[in-house]
């Protein structure tokens, strides 16, 4: 018995595992609600609340501000990116892609939020609002005749009201009193207003003048990620209620950069959005005030354009200078739109066009034509199922496969 009492008792084996659980329950429980508290910042709009959630957090968390940040831009991004879906190559090309335009003004203006940056007195907020005299009367908006006609709603933050009414008077839309409404003073954290005016009149078009003055806020960082934070929220906008988003921007001042990095700002801010347009002056003499160049360094689902430009300022409307792009196969894209309009749900091959009457100056020009309007959302493509090698296009009006056989009835418009 003394030799027994002489050591310690063996210690006994413990089963380490159900604490392990334990701990790991614990750790994912603590995970989930800190993407909650993340994502209830990200929806925060009040510039004063959000930083000291943001202080409180990043104390809390023993992390920088930075650092958080860069968490909740990523939970946004993830919760609002779609599940992944897998399909075979025979049901997706046969998907409803859509068959109405994707674009408001083809080839220049996209749905969703598109920017529009330039320098200062480069003419951003006049080409903005000739846009919107164009969504509210019908007319053509640099040779492009709008998709839709409708309302527009214009947040005006930047300009002083004086600048404002002058434009908006130079363009002749004075007299529009039910089709435009004017926001003034709106910054981000007044998100709610917009989406409820937005929900009220259902434009067809939003212009924000501009990014910078909606981000009344001495802490807001043009430079981090959290700056695009804006844009997605309005892109989220502009899906939700079927709207076209047009937001103003300035450039930065190294003028030795190109195409998206003249942007202002972080480089999110121009991966936010669907189409960015630069607007700058393309003469130093005699016209530098009125000779305009708008190109595209990012055109989401379309093809890119360098456009020539004659701002009238007087009138506010900006006219082509050069040919746009594609001019060549335009008589043809307008005569066959309003044939595949009538002819929903029948698609055609390009032999069995030609048999009905429609000709270009050679087939190239036809299939460039029928592939700008695909581009531009305007029609769909398929394979033929007769010969899946060959090509069948026209304006798809249901989820099901259409025939392509052309309905003999309808004559062809030349």
């Amino acid at each position: 018995d003394w030799w027994k009492n002489s050591f310690p008792p063996t210690p006994q084996i413990q089963n380490y595992d159900a604490p392990t659980k334990g701990k790991k329950m614990d750790f994912e429980l603590e995970a989930d609600r800190f993407r909650l508290e993340l994502k209830s910042l990200s929806q925060e709009n009040d510039p004063v609340k959000r930083t000291l959630k943001l202080a409180n957090l990043a104390t809390q968390k023993r992390i920088s501000v930075k650092q958080l940040e860069s968490l909740i831009s990523t939970v946004s991004d993830n919760a609002s990116r779609p599940k992944a879906v897998r399909h075979k190559i025979g049901s997706f090309i046969q998907l409803e892609s859509g068959s109405t335009s994707t674009q408001l003004i083809p080839g220049i203006i996209g749905k969703g939020a598109n920017l529009i940056a330039g320098e200062a007195g480069a003419g951003k907020t006049t080409i903005a609002y000739d846009l919107a005299g164009s969504v509210v009367t019908g007319e053509p908006f640099l040779g492009e005749t709008p998709t839709q006609t409708g309302k527009v709603l214009i947040v005006s933050s930047d300009e002083g009201r004086s600048y404002a009414q002058d434009k908006l008077i130079n363009r002749g839309l004075g007299g529009y009193s039910d089709e435009i409404e004017i926001l003034e003073f709106w910054d981000v954290s007044q998100f709610q207003l917009l989406e409820e005016i937005i929900s009220e009149i259902q434009p067809v078009l939003v212009i924000v003048d501009s990014f910078n003055a909606i981000h009344n806020d001495p802490n807001f960082d043009e430079n981090s990620a959290q700056s695009s934070q804006t844009i997605k929220f309005l892109e989220r906008l502009a899906s939700i209620y079927n709207t076209t988003i047009v937001l103003t921007h300035h450039l930065n001042k190294c003028k030795d950069q190109k195409g998206l990095n003249r942007l202002r700002g972080s480089t999110a801010i121009a991966a936010s959005v669907s189409v960015a347009l630069i607007l700058e002056n393309a003469d130093k003499g005699d016209m530098a005030d009125t000779r305009k160049r708008l190109y595209s360094p990012k055109m989401r689902g379309g093809e890119p354009i360098d456009l020539l430009l004659d701002m009238n300022p007087h009138e506010g409307r900006f006219s082509l200078v050069n040919p746009s792009p594609g001019e060549e196969t335009k008589p043809l894209c307008d005569q066959l739109m309003p044939f595949f309009t009538r002819n929903a749900g029948t698609l055609f091959e390009v032999k069995e066009l030609e048999t009905l009457g429609f000709t270009a100056k050679n087939n190239k020009y036809f299939y460039t034509a029928l592939d700008r309007m695909v581009k531009r959302g305007q029609i769909v493509k398929r394979p033929s199922k007769l010969n899946p090698r060959s090509k069948v296009y026209g304006v798809s009006c249901t989820e099901s496969s259409p025939s392509h056989h052309p309905q003999e009835d309808t004559p062809p418009l030349l």
